[in-house]
């Protein structure tokens, strides 16, 4: 089941990045440690990891 739900908006640390769906398994873990990375070098309390997957057309 999926559910929708309106949440308050909250900031996110992004880091854009156009892979192939084979880098995926290296490249997901790897920029998320940047993204922690830069949080901690900022005194920044992070959250939860959210990746946003974007298909080219065919």
């Amino acid at each position: 089941m999926v559910e929708t739900r309106t949440q308050p908006a909250i900031p996110l640390a992004v880091i854009r990045r156009r892979a192939s769906m084979g880098e995926l398994p290296r490249l997901v873990p790897d920029l998320c440690g940047r993204v922690w990375d830069a949080l901690r070098a900022q005194g920044v309390r992070g959250g939860r990891h959210v990746a946003v997957y974007w298909l080219a057309p065919s």
